[in-house]
């Protein structure tokens, strides 16, 4: 029987020299891969954590994300990649429908623990590492929360979460999102004020889930 003619490969030939794998990276990539978007993730464990490479489309590792030993089993089951969100998802075919489904490594670990997650609520990283998917850095939150632990956003130019300059009163603004409305919490002369008063609010209101503006020492009072 003919072979494919990449050293190791070993598969039967189809056309051009090679298999159908190398074939198609031939085809579509224009050279040999070391990995193709088929092989399964590589997995390393230490201790009781399971550390699993993510790839791109040819191959290159761009990133790495920890899950817990135990879930092991089912999770190399599956071929799982970084998303557009930055968060691990597979796809996957549902066998008795044919169907495509997406499926996030969160979420799986979520469902794998035993826990269900209530309408309107999501599934939040603690430390906001979201290739961080060992089961203690998972929670269950309300839409609120979930919004709640979250960083500066990226068109906030003073990075301060909370605070904004008011044009009319010349003064700074704080408020913060509850429930989805934005509460008013004051004019304040200067942005570490106004920082201050987002933290209280934000720790009144969200306890544990508060992420708090991060004020020089010299600005403190």
């Amino acid at each position: 029987m003919r072979i494919c003619s990449v050293p190791g490969c070993g598969q039967k030939h189809r056309s051009n020299g090679y298999c159908q794998k190398h074939r198609d990276q031939m085809r579509y990539h224009g050279m040999i891969l070391k990995r193709t978007t088929r092989d399964p993730n590589e997995i390393e464990i230490i201790d009781n954590v399971c550390k699993m490479e993510l790839y791109n489309i040819v191959g290159e590792i761009i990133g790495e994300t920890t899950f817990d030993l135990e879930f092991k089993p089912e999770i190399e089951q599956y071929k799982w990649h970084i998303n557009g969100n930055g968060y691990v998802q597979c796809t996957y075919y549902d066998k008795t429908t044919g169907q495509q489904h997406e499926m996030s490594l969160h979420g799986a670990i979520i469902h794998l623990s035993g826990q269900t997650i209530p309408d309107k609520h999501n599934i939040d990283h603690k430390d906001r590492n979201k290739l961080n998917n060992l089961k203690d850095n998972l929670r269950i939150v309300t839409e609120s929360q979930n919004q709640q632990n979250r960083e500066v956003q990226s068109n906030n130019m003073i990075g301060l979460k909370g605070v904004n300059w008011h044009v009319r009163n010349e003064k700074w603004v704080a408020q913060i999102g509850i429930n989805g409305n934005q509460e008013h919490l004051g004019y304040f002369d200067t942005a570490e004020d106004a920082a201050r008063a987002y933290n209280a609010a934000a720790i009144y209101y969200f306890g544990e889930f508060a992420v708090l503006n991060i004020i020089p020492e010299g600005e403190q009072s």
